[in-house]
């Protein structure tokens, strides 16, 4: 990630990696550790018959990740203008999970939810970037196949996008999908032939937008830009849940 320093406030190209790791933390939730048959069943001699304990756990098994973390970056490709990207360095902003269900006869429902911090909540809230649906609310995973030992195999992806903030036509709407990266998004052009953001604004939205998703104080004396983020600022937590049928 190349550093942004006081150099670049004088108008010079400003090289800037946009910044995030996130760390991951999964949780895998089977539900139902046995399954109960309470049906009782009368007999002539008027003996009663209770169902079997079945002992058959479902699991969420194999889980893996297609990258370990979401970054927020500029592209490695972008070359030129006021913020490149650096060879190695590339924005993640998609991550599909795949993973396998045991004794997959008993689900009834798989689900997806995605926690993250405050801080990330509050980037999305200034609109740099928009969180997935997956955001505290429990989404149903679709995209299961049954496989031989009474198993499914699942896949999800979740999907972070740019915000508002660097919507390309330089004014906020409802429609999410002309937002760019902010490399792109800066070396845009106005109808007078200059940039769309002047130096000033762009350092000062990159500025707060590290600060909130690294959960740094922008007011505190010691403050630095490039420095690290704030204790578990940047955790998420994936969670499945298995529900019985």
């Amino acid at each position: 990630m190349n550093k942004l320093t006081k150099r670049h406030y004088n108008r010079k190209l400003l090289v800037f990696g946009i910044m995030m790791f996130i760390s991951i933390a999964l949780i895998s939730t089977g539900f139902a550790a046995f399954i109960l048959s309470t049906n009782a069943k009368s007999e002539s001699n008027g003996n009663i018959e209770v169902g079997q304990l079945d002992s058959n756990t479902m699991k969420i098994e194999d889980v893996v990740l297609s990258n370990p973390s979401f970054r927020f970056d500029a592209k490695s490709t972008d070359t030129g203008g006021r913020i490149r990207g650096k060879q190695g360095d590339e924005e993640v902003l998609s991550v599909t999970i795949t993973g396998t269900v045991t004794n997959a006869s008993y689900l009834k429902l798989l689900t997806v939810k995605l926690a993250v911090t405050d801080n990330i909540k509050a980037a999305a809230d200034k609109g740099y970037i928009i969180l997935p649906s997956e955001v505290d609310n429990e989404t149903q995973v679709n995209d299961l196949t049954t496989i031989a030992g009474d198993k499914k195999t699942f896949q999800y992806t979740i999907t972070f996008m740019w915000g508002e903030v660097f919507d390309k036509d330089g004014t906020p709407d409802t429609d999410e999908t002309d937002n760019v990266n902010p490399c792109e998004f800066y070396d845009i052009l106005d109808v007078n032939g200059k940039y769309l953001v002047d130096d000033e604004k762009m350092i000062e939205d990159m500025t707060e937008f590290r600060a909130l998703m690294y959960g740094l104080d922008q007011a505190a004396a010691d403050f630095d830009v490039n420095q690290d983020a704030a204790a578990d600022a940047t955790k998420f937590t994936i969670e499945f849940n298995a529900y019985v049928n």
